[in-house]
Formats: C-alpha cells, sequence, structure tokens
C-alpha cells in the first residue's frame, strides 16, 4: 500500500476528528460568553473555572455521538490494510512459472493471516479510548487556559474582555487544541495524534501480515521497497535505522545475516518507532528469493532532494490549514477586520503554493488541507464547492486496467470509503490503468468536464449522498455513461450499490412485488429501460445484503 492510497483511507477519519476539533472550540466560544454579570472579574473566573468538569462532560459526549461512525472507519482502515492485495500478482506469476511451490492465493487468504487482522479490529477499541482521552485532555486545557488569560488580561486593565477572550481564541484559531506533551515541550494537535497512531497500528498490521506471508511461503528473504523523498539522515539522527534512504530498495534475512543480506531487523529498526512501519514510514516489505531480481537503488541524493519537496509541501499544507481555521475561528467571534485580512492572505498563500506546485512538478493533495467548519451543516469538503471552484482532481494511483479481481477489489475498497461523504465523489479508472478521485458538491460531480477524454472507455463508481439520493442511476449519469462510451458505471448511497456494465451478459435488476416505493423509484425504472433498450446488464443490490 503505497502513501497515497494510505491517506485515502485516513481521510474519512482524519474529517471527523476534526470536524470534533472545531466542534469544541465552538462549544467553548460559546461557554466563556454565556454570562450576564461582568465579565471578567473573580466571580466570573471563579464561576466559569467551575464549568470546566461540565465542558469534559460535554466534550464526552460529543466523542460518544461520533463513536459508531469512528468505528466503522477504523474498521475500513484496518480491513482494507489487511487484505492490500499489491503483490498478489507477482506472486501469482511466479506460481505459474513453478518459480515458488505455494499458492499465494491461498497464503493471502489463509487463517492466520485473518487472526492477525481480527486481533488489529479487536485493538481498535484502545484507538477510540484514546481519541476520547486526547480530546478531553486537550479542550480543557484549552478552556482553562483561555480563562487564565482573560482574567489576567482583563483584570490588569491591559486589554477589554472582549479583546481578551479574542486573543485568547485567535491563538487557538491559529494552532487548534494542543495535546500530547512530550519531555521536550513538544505537542500535537488531536488530528495529529490520531494520524500518528492509526497510522502506525496499520503500518503493525501490514507488516506482521508480511512476515506471516515469508513465513508461509518458506523464505527467509524479505524484499523492502523505495520510494523517493525517504527519511534522510539528519543531525538528530540517533540510530542508523532513522534514515530510511539508506536501507530501502534491498533485500535483508529475517533470520540471521551474511555479508550479501544483512538482518532485517536490525538494519531496517522494524518494530521500533521511527523504523520500518514507524510512524509516518510508508515502506513496505514482501517476501522474496535469491533468484528474484530487484530494481537498481535509488541514488541519495535524487532521494534527498525529493525528500525537501516534501517537506516543503507539508510546510505549505500546515499553513493553509493553520490559515482556514483562524479565518473560522476569527468569523464566529466576530472580529471582521482580521477575517477579511486572514481571507486576503488565504489567496496569496493558495497562489504562490499553486505556484510552486507548478515548478516543481508536485501535486497537490487537498485532504492534508481539510479544515471542517464550525456547527456545520453542509458540506464536509472546505468549501460548498461549485463548477468554478471545486478542487481538481486527484491522481490516487495506478492499476493494471486488465486485472479484472484487482480493479473489482479496487472500486469496492473506494466505494466504501466515499459512501458515507456528505459530497459527490467520483472516482475514475481510466483505460490506461490511472486513478483519480473527483470532487463535487452535495448534489453534483463534474468528472467529464474535469478529465474529458480520459473518461472514454473508463470505469467509473460514484456516491449519492444521503439527502441527494435517488437509488439508481439519474438522468445524467446515464447520458455520462453513453456519451463516453463508458465499460462499467458504478454508484452506491446510503442503501443501495448499482451498475451498468457493457462487458457482462445482459441481466436486469427487476422491481419486485412487494418493494417499498423508494426501492422502485423512477429512476430504478428508467435504468431498467435503458439496459433493456440497449442490451445491456444492469444490477442493483442492497448494500447489506451483499459486498460489492
Amino acid at each position: 500500500m503505497n502513501k497515497i492510497q494510505f491517506d485515502n483511507l485516513l481521510k474519512p477519519l482524519v474529517n471527523i476528528i476534526d470536524s470534533i476539533e472545531l466542534d469544541l472550540i465552538s462549544d467553548v466560544i460559546a461557554r466563556v460568553d454565556n454570562y450576564k454579570d461582568i465579565k471578567g472579574t473573580l466571580k466570573w473566573y471563579l464561576d466559569k473555572l467551575g464549568e470546566s468538569g461540565i465542558l469534559d462532560k460535554e466534550t464526552s459526549k460529543l466523542l460518544k455521538s461520533n463513536k459508531s461512525q469512528i468505528k466503522k472507519i477504523l474498521t475500513e482502515i484496518m480491513e482494507n490494510a489487511g487484505h492490500n492485495t499489491d503483490n498478489l500478482d507477482l506472486l501469482n506469476k511466479y506460481y505459474e512459472k513453478g518459480l515458488i511451490n505455494t499458492d499465494p492465493v491461498e497464503i493471502y487468504n489463509s487463517q492466520s493471516i485473518n487472526n492477525i487482522i481480527n486481533n488489529a479490529l479487536k485493538d481498535s477499541t484502545s484507538i477510540m479510548d484514546l481519541i476520547e482521552t486526547k480530546a478531553i485532555e486537550g479542550a480543557s486545557s484549552m478552556y482553562k487556559d483561555i480563562l487564565n488569560k482573560a482574567y489576567i488580561e482583563t483584570a490588569s486593565g491591559v486589554y477589554t474582555y472582549t479583546e481578551a477572550i479574542r486573543r485568547a481564541l485567535n491563538s487557538y484559531g491559529e494552532k487548534g487544541i494542543q495535546t500530547i506533551s512530550y519531555e521536550s515541550g513538544r505537542t500535537l494537535s488531536i488530528e495529529a495524534a490520531v494520524r500518528r497512531e492509526v497510522i502506525t497500528r496499520t503500518n503493525k498490521l501490514v507488516g506482521d501480515i508480511e512476515l506471516q506471508r515469508a513465513k508461509d511461503m518458506g523464505t527467509n528473504l524479505v524484499y523492502v521497497d523505495q520510494h523517493l523523498g525517504a527519511r534522510t539522515r539528519t543531525k538528530y539522527t540517533k540510530h542508523d535505522y532513522e534514515a530510511h534512504c539508506e536501507w530501502q530498495g534491498k533485500k535483508y534475512m529475517l533470520d540471521g545475516s551474511s555479508d550479501k543480506y544483512p538482518n532485517f531487523y536490525e538494519k531496517t529498526g522494524y518494530g521500533e518507532m521511527l523504523g520500518l512501519k514507524g510512524i509516518n514510514c510508508y515502506h513496505n516489505f514482501r517476501p522474496t528469493w535469491e533468484w528474484e531480481k530487484i530494481e537498481p537503488v535509488i541514488e541519495e541524493k535524487a532521494n534527498a532532494e525529493m525528500y525537501e519537496k516534501y517537506e516543503t509541501q507539508r510546510l505549505y499544507e500546515r499553513k493553509i490549514r493553520k490559515n482556514k481555521r483562524e479565518q473560522i475561528v476569527s468569523k464566529s467571534i466576530g472580529d471582521t477586520d482580521k477575517y477579511k485580512k486572514l481571507k486576503a492572505k488565504g489567496k496569496t498563500l493558495n497562489s504562490e503554493y499553486n505556484d510552486w506546485l507548478e515548478e516543481n512538478d508536485m501535486r497537490r493533495d487537498y485532504s492534508r488541507e481539510y479544515v471542517a467548519k464550525i456547527k456545520s451543516n453542509g458540506l464536509s469538503a472546505n468549501e460548498k464547492y461549485t463548477l468554478e471552484n471545486h478542487p481538481k482532481p486527484t491522481l490516487i494511483g495506478n492499476i493494471n486496467i486488465h486485472n479484472d479481481g484487482a480493479v473489482n477489489n479496487l472500486i469496492k475498497s473506494l466505494e466504501k470509503q466515499i459512501r458515507d461523504d456528505r459530497i459527490e465523489n467520483a472516482i475514475v479508472i481510466t483505460q490506461n490503468g490511472e486513478i483519480y478521485q473527483c470532487y463535487g458538491n452535495e448534489s453534483n460531480v463534474w468528472p467529464d468536464i474535469d478529465l474529458g477524454d480520459k473518461l472514454v472507455n473508463a470505469y467509473v463508481t460514484h456516491n449519492h449522498p444521503k439527502e441527494e439520493t435517488n437509488y439508481s442511476f439519474s438522468p445524467n449519469d446515464i447520458a455520462l455513461f453513453e456519451k463516453y462510451n463508458l465499460s462499467i458505471l458504478r454508484g452506491t448511497d446510503e442503501k443501495h450499490t448499482y451498475e451498468l456494465d457493457r462487458m457482462g451478459k445482459p441481466t436486469l435488476s427487476m422491481p419486485k412485488f412487494g418493494d417499498v416505493i423508494e426501492d422502485n423509484s423512477l429512476y430504478h425504472i428508467q435504468a431498467i429501460d435503458y439496459a433493456i433498450k440497449h442490451n445491456i446488464s444492469y444490477k442493483r443490490w442492497k448494500n447489506d445484503k451483499r459486498t460489492n
């Protein structure tokens, strides 16, 4: 699983954690302002300090209201990572040629692998406990900090109560709710802390599975993959394994070592916080053999240059998130002048970032710039996107278009990620195997505008948000299918998944007697009529009845 796929898996979780954080800030804003007596006095301070326990309860209540959604997302992350089959095609070729004796399909579906995945799923409850603990800890610390600053600055006469509160809240607009203090004094946002924990847990799951696969296939060698931008050695490096660029792209022995193949654990630091599969590590490894040829190792200079680019990109993303969060807070507390300045600054920052991306041939990742709105019932994306201002499609990977099984598994996996989003997303797999994610709003998505002729003969799936669903294809969906001669068009919503397929034999999902009205919606009937006229396959099934 590469970095892009990993980030895509994490996106729903990051979104919901970010929404929770903004809800907590909103609650604090309301709490410090609902006081009838003189604000900023000692009585105000003591009364408000006494409400910190109420805030803890409200924070816990907010987390519990999102518990089922968080658990669902964590389960999907673990299952997708655990059943990832990036190497299956390669191993199948080796098996068919007689180079290996064990059928990789049996290994990938073995009980030992399923046991590892199931144990990881059980362990996900501790991640939920971590989220709740850190959210309560961070919100409580933020609330008390605001009270302290406001009381001291007001009592000293340096600022009025309103000015003191604005100053304190703007500070949290800049950095968000901070938590997890380290001995160095460094803190992390709730989102960053959760992201780090989930990546670490998921990495361990993927690593443990690959070790089991190597064992089941009877090999003592593993190959560690490589990518540009791997972690380099710095003045802060304490252990050799922290410099990922120095051990990537090579073979290692699991038991023992030799001059040709060093020991896997010693060289890569597998299992260590800053080693292979540790914090923020996206390297993978897989079973290999003495006879297998591998690609030349990436030159360290080229890797270092890309690493610097990634670091610069992360810096831009943090600046953009900070600016968006500051805008939200300044607007919510009525600081109009600051809001206008921040908005102008945001436009300049975006323009500067786009220029840098173009100069360095880098791709923009909008998911890393996401900031939710306070108490918003609208989109889960940053803005109410329109045809004119929506984000451009993201190239999220490549796939062998001729491997029907891999394509089908990918579509199923991505549909799970977008099904419950409150905006429309479209996933497009082109005829040359490029995989794009397109973004829309509550009722529309525009893959044809964004990708044009790349859609010809493509595979496309998309979601219908709950408020907009029609339980089948709209006339616009069918028009897209017809115009670009799509190979497969799928849609998914809260109840159904539906599919138009030119390549399968003609099949129809006919309405059944006694079905409720919504299950026999006009759009469903229209899709059946279209399939009959064009002699193609149309299917629709309930999401809880079939795993597709």
